[in-house]
């Protein structure tokens, strides 16, 4: 799998592996990533901020990461989404390249980047914070409120609208694969963020 489809997209969430044909590398080809919009936060400041990334601060967890409630030293609710099997130094790149793309994307219904940490062998990514959680927690889970159907309308034409983007008008064209209710996320005033 060389992380991109056969049109030239990346592939969401992949870092790729090198492909079996031979490219010419160019001199750009060993430039590092502009991370301009991405904030670097040190291991401790987030440690900090999550309480020791206690279990009493997460507030997700997934086959390959956990995510915790954070509060920065300047007040911002973050979430950190933490790897849960501590990465080799060989992807570093891969993990900087990823970076570069998540944070040239903006858009009002995808899921913000903040910043990141690439030290003491942890990798971890800054988001904003979603208040109202998943929308598969909001339908399934024991709190769940009843989300009226203008409400639930309103929420796929926004994950729509972040996929249109992701899609077609990002640049590289990143194609997500992995689209289901516990990866829409909800802000406080319940829009959707993919």
């Amino acid at each position: 799998d060389s992380g991109k489809d056969p049109k030239g997209a990346l592939k969401g969430g992949s870092f790729g592996s090198s492909s079996p044909q031979k490219e010419k590398l160019k001199s750009s080809d060993f430039e590092e990533p502009n991370l301009s919009r991405a904030e670097a936060f040190s291991y401790q400041e987030l440690e900090r901020a999550t309480n020791g990334f206690g279990k009493d601060n997460e507030v997700g967890k997934g086959s390959f990461s956990c995510v915790f409630k954070g509060v920065l030293s300047d007040g911002r609710v973050v979430a950190v989404k933490r790897a849960v099997a501590l990465p080799s130094r060989k992807d570093s790149n891969e993990f900087r390249n990823e970076l570069d793309l998540l944070s040239r994307l903006n858009h009002a219904h995808l899921l913000t980047l903040l910043g990141f940490c690439d030290d003491r062998e942890e990798r971890l990514l800054v988001y904003e914070f979603m208040a109202n959680g998943t929308l598969h927690e909001q339908l399934h889970g024991k709190n769940k409120l009843q989300l009226g159907w203008i409400r639930r309308v309103t929420i796929a034409v926004q994950a729509a609208r972040g996929l249109e983007y992701l899609h077609g008008y990002a640049c590289p064209p990143v194609i997500h694969r992995d689209i289901k209710s516990s990866n829409i996320l909800l802000d406080e005033e319940w829009n959707a963020r993919v």
